[in-house]
């Protein structure tokens, strides 16, 4: 995961880098409430660690900026607090700060990865939409994501399952299906795009995320090995789809920038309040 550590205090910002460097996490640490906001924006963090009392911006108040923001509305957000008075005072809930989780400050590091653990391959329950994260092929992610309807043929878990595909791009595939996999499980894909040919390709899981009561998951897949022609035939797809949706050439991107699968997410306990 792509960590963001925001505290002021020089110990606790190495000690949960060296923590979470060690179990494979990228970090990226900064001191102080403003640092916070604009590195969530450009490193794209998938879990912020922060600081309740942080200088020029308060921990809570970069909850409240990074919630109001389409581009970090759905990061999860675990605060870390060395006293006891911000926990009460939310009556031990995190949400009262439109936070995640806490976290008492000092703790033990299989404590800190184990909070960490829980959001793996997830997203906060004040984003409205779960979003893909596509290859970083340049740090605008700048890949489409179309529309197709044809039967896709994968290789899960040592089981040969066929599911209709819902959206595609250079960078991945979206599709439903009856069961959850944890993300950086491997995929075999095969299947065939009309008038193109077949696309065969390795994947993995980005996120798994379910989307109706009914144990219905939206399951987002990233390619990490396409062969050249497989690409091709997806290009050649992509490219025919944008001529007749936009025959004028216009920039098709969201207006956020980063291009990503979009799958509504059931709304949890607290929005239903």
């Amino acid at each position: 995961m792509r960590i963001l550590v925001a505290d002021d205090d020089k110990f606790f910002r190495e000690i949960i880098r060296k923590i979470c460097e060690q179990a494979g996490h990228t970090v990226r640490v900064v001191c102080d409430g403003e640092e916070a906001v604009a590195a969530a924006i450009e490193f794209e963090p998938e879990l912020c660690i922060m600081d309740v009392i942080l200088p020029k911006l308060l921990g809570t108040e970069v909850c409240r900026k990074l919630r109001a923001s389409t581009r970090t509305a759905s990061v999860p957000i675990l605060l870390m607090s060395s006293g006891v008075a911000e926990i009460e005072a939310a009556k031990g809930d995190p949400g009262e700060f439109l936070a995640d989780d806490f976290i008492h400050k000092p703790f033990r590091p299989e404590k800190l990865l184990d909070r960490i653990a829980r959001f793996s391959g997830q997203h906060s329950a004040y984003g409205k939409t779960a979003r893909m994260a596509l290859p970083r092929n340049d740090d605008r992610r700048r890949a489409v994501r179309l529309p197709i309807d044809v039967d896709l043929t994968a290789h899960i878990a040592q089981a040969l399952v066929q599911h209709p595909l819902i959206n595609i791009s250079t960078g991945g595939v979206y599709l439903e299906i009856e069961r959850s996999l944890p993300p950086g499980e491997r995929v075999e894909l095969r299947f065939a795009i009309p008038d193109v040919g077949l696309v065969a390709a390795t994947g993995e899981v980005a996120w798994c995320l379910e989307i109706s009561p009914q144990s219905l998951w939206g399951l987002g897949i990233r390619f990490v090995d396409v062969p050249a022609e497989s690409l091709a035939r997806i290009r050649r797809y992509v490219d025919a789809l944008l001529c007749v949706s936009n025959p004028a050439g216009g920039d098709v991107l969201e207006e956020e920038g980063p291009a990503e699968f979009v799958v509504p997410l059931r709304i949890g306990e607290r929005d239903e309040k």
